[in-house]
């Protein structure tokens, strides 16, 4: 083999060598790689829902990533969803932190974020603790209220349809006692208003008014 081939031989696994590094370099510094090596603690936070969170799913306080969701969410007592968060060891959550899940990203990723409460204190959340989670908030916040005011609308949008049918009927009703009163009038008009009940009236009046007379002498 000459030395020209050994030299390009070797400079082609330099070439690897380097390639590979570089590679494993930018996978520890913008993957995920790095987490895997730190110490972390859980706690478990009760949601009345958690729709979107998955396992690895962001944990943030204030804004910076302290930790992950350790597993997939799961249904506790038929009515909870019990999401368990890995906090980085060196990281402490406040007792009484507001913790809720939000949008990560148009696309509809979430992640859970952490508040600390107003006012602070020294007793935090330990190891294996479970708290509760608070309900949706920023875009979530506001579709949920817009869900709720869009069935509020139709209940009342239904209410108003029956109650307008029921003025349609009753308006129905009024008609037809107004159609019989109508037939009633037009009855009396033409039988007992009729001229011949008329001049029987009249004579009827006229030997009552006699018969009074006669008393009278």
């Amino acid at each position: 083999m000459s030395t020209n081939s050994k030299k390009t031989e070797t400079l082609i696994g330099v070439f690897l060598f380097l390639g590979l590094a570089m590679l494993g370099a930018f996978i520890l510094l913008f993957g995920n790689i790095g987490d895997l090596f730190k110490k972390r603690y859980e706690i478990k936070v009760s949601f009345n829902e958690a729709p979107g969170i998955i396992k690895g799913s962001t944990v943030r306080l204030r804004g910076a990533k302290i930790g992950e969701v350790a597993e997939k969410p799961k249904l506790v007592g038929g009515s909870k969803i019990q999401v368990v968060l890995a906090i980085d060891e060196d990281q402490r959550i406040e007792k009484g932190a507001f913790m809720r899940i939000s949008q990560a990203s148009l696309l509809g990723d979430k992640e859970i974020l952490i508040t600390p409460p107003s006012v602070g204190t020294d007793d935090f959340i330990k190891q294996g603790e479970t708290v509760i989670g608070a309900g949706p908030g920023g875009l979530d916040l506001l579709q949920s209220e817009a869900e709720l005011i869009a069935g509020s609308t139709r209940e009342v949008i239904k209410e108003a349809e029956k109650a307008l049918l029921k003025i349609e009927e009753s308006v129905d009703e009024v008609k037809n006692v107004a159609s019989k009163l109508s037939e009633t009038m037009d009855k009396i008009n033409g039988e007992v208003l009729a001229a011949e009940n008329i001049k029987r009236f009249e004579g009827t009046l006229e030997n009552l008014e006699k018969a009074s007379a006669s008393f009278v002498k």
